[in-house]
């Protein structure tokens, strides 16, 4: 009737004092315990306490891979293929019943067509259970029975349910959120999420939880803004391990009883419908909580064609030595921007053939070659701008020849601007994705996710750069940066900015090379120029989704070839 699925990792000796509390909710003729050990180190302990209680019906599940501690998707979804019973309670080992949990659920999602109970779960330690009872305890840790935030930490639905999303999400890494990201999807697919206060669960440990030292609100983020449904796309999922350590296989074991025995007590659980925490992957809303904001252009599809009153908008570019990506850079963006003006800093290939011959080119600025190379950033930004004002410009896009913007971002682009400038905003930042071996995956892992940049300004009347760093310098003039630290000036969204030179291995180590040469003393950024090429153990790279990819027609040959080649190691590539 019920299958209780719990992942297992170095949790014995909160198991062993859990599970006697537990007992009466367990040993019963429709209930199921399946234990999914993700090692296999307390396989002994495990077993030695199922022999203990030969009343409950148990599956021990064991991987025999050693790795240290990873999110408990792999187990669960281990779990949940061998689970015998329709219906499935995903909880934690640690976690005490103080209500009639499993009945509950069980009469939850019976009731409700595609129903998913959410318990409420509190955290407590031992001493507190003893001192105050297990309802008392309970009450004094409880969340808010109508947060739909704080309804974590368990949940029951049928099994189908699961296999329709291919379970939880194996790629993912790092504490927490994996709960959440497990009902946005089921949300997505049409699954309806109910919380239900009377499941209350009490997380037990030996000492107080203080506040939680792993939450990483990037992360959160990424995890509550999927983009399917589907997880583990092109994966097994759930075949991690697979080895029953008890009951051991063709030794007998209990026989199921009779169906007609099988009775679940009648159990008040009042179910409301609640939100799931889905958030929009470009302005970071709570989709069913927050209202849509006219400068997303994902929740806010904008008209077709350009806005009658949409600003001025030009395209300003600095480049050097770019004949392989600048042809494509150019043809993403010319039917989206009013023109170009682009300062060739004294480039010494084809790059000005390429310039002269664009047909939005509005202005070229030509800086002399110089041996060795030597860039000056703030002149360079100071008379492009300066040049854009003269040419009319109200907004101007910042793009170097190396970088694509997502489809999303350019096909909405006059209508972001007009947005942006009938709201009050004075510039908007974009998230840099650096590509990374092919040209439809980019890295995630460390200081990578975060990468930002402001590339959508409101041109100002003074342009300077006298409070910009020399290297690495913000395209912000001064007039806009104490404007830029007030949150309705600045416009922070996670619209999609692609670089292609960091793709391949030789084109980082150049990138690093050069930067070193140029700040070798690492005046510029403190953590210094090694990281360009590190990859480790710690590589993450996530594919690019169909909803967020750019215009791969405007690659070069060489990195479009690269498209039909396999994926990297499964490793290190996740599906988001």
């Amino acid at each position: 009737m019920i299958s209780i699925v719990l992942p297992f990792f170095r949790k014995l000796a909160d198991f062993q004092k859990v599970l006697p509390l537990n007992r009466r909710y367990l040993a019963r003729p429709w209930v199921e315990v399946v234990v999914a050990m993700d090692e296999n180190a307390s396989e002994s302990g495990v077993i030695e306490l199922a022999r203990q209680y030969p009343d409950i019906r148990w599956q021990i599940l064991v991987n025999d891979q050693p790795h240290g501690w990873q999110p408990p998707c792999k187990a669960i979804n281990v779990g949940v293929r061998h689970a015998s019973h329709e219906v499935v309670l995903i909880c934690s080992p640690e976690s005490m019943f103080v209500t009639d949990v499993l009945a509950q659920a069980l009469g939850t999602v019976r009731a409700e067509p595609r129903g998913v109970a959410l318990g409420r779960v509190g955290f407590g330690t031992y001493a507190q259970l003893r001192e105050l009872g297990a309802s008392a305890a309970f009450d004094a840790q409880a969340p808010n029975a109508r947060d739909p935030f704080k309804l974590y930490g368990s949940i029951a639905l049928a099994r189908q349910e699961l296999e329709s999303i291919q379970g939880y999400d194996e790629s993912l890494r790092g504490w927490g959120g994996d709960d959440d990201n497990l009902r946005v999807r089921l949300a997505m697919n049409g699954a309806r999420l109910l919380g239900c206060p009377q499941m209350q669960l009490l997380h037990l440990s030996d000492e107080p939880r203080g506040p939680d030292p792993h939450f990483d609100a990037a992360v959160d983020f990424r995890k509550c803004s999927p983009s399917t449904p589907v997880a583990n796309q092109g994966r097994d999922w759930g075949r991690s391990f697979s080895r029953r350590a008890w009951p051991v296989d063709g030794a007998p074991g209990e026989a199921a009883p009779a169906a007609a025995s099988w009775e679940v007590p009648a159990a008040g659980n009042p179910a409301f419908a609640v939100p799931s925490r889905q958030r929009c992957p470009v302005c970071g809303r709570f989709t069913q909580l927050q209202q849509a904001l006219p400068i997303c252009l994902r929740c806010v599809s904008p008209a077709s064609q350009k806005p009658a009153d949409a600003p001025r908008l030009l395209c300003v570019m600095q480049v050097y030595n770019e004949q392989r990506d600048l042809p494509g850079c150019l043809e993403h963006l010319r039917e989206h921007v009013d023109g170009f003006i682009v300062l060739d800093d004294g480039s010494t290939d084809d790059t000005k053939r390429i310039i002269r011959r664009e047909p939005a080119l509005l202005e070229l600025i030509e800086n002399p070659a110089t041996h060795p190379h030597v860039w000056n950033e703030r002149e360079n930004k100071r008379r492009l701008l300066e040049a854009a004002r003269r040419h009319g410009a109200q907004w101007v896009l910042v793009c170097d020849a190396d970088q694509r913007f997502e489809r999303l971002f350019v096909n909405g682009l006059r209508a972001l601007a007009q947005a942006l400038d009938s709201l009050g905003f004075w510039m908007l930042s974009v998230s840099c994705r650096e590509l990374w071996e092919r040209p439809d995956c980019y890295r995630v892992d460390g200081p990578w996710w975060a990468k930002n940049d402001a590339r959508l300004l409101k041109l100002p009347h003074v342009v300077a750069f006298e409070r910009t760093a020399q290297l690495h310098g913000s395209w912000v003039p001064d007039v806009l940066l104490q404007a830029s630290r007030q949150p309705r000036r600045h416009a922070m969204l996670y619209y999609h900015m692609y670089h292609l030179k960091m793709i391949h291995d030789a084109d980082r180590v150049r990138r690093r090379d050069f930067y070193k040469s140029l700040d070798p003393d690492k005046r510029f950024q403190a953590q210094g120029y090694d990281y360009l090429t590190e990859a480790g153990e710690e590589l993450e790279l996530v594919p690019i989704t169909e909803d967020r990819a750019y215009d791969y027609r405007t690659l070069p040959a060489e990195l479009a070839a690269l498209l039909q080649a396999p994926l990297p190691d499964e490793r290190a590539v996740t599906s988001r």
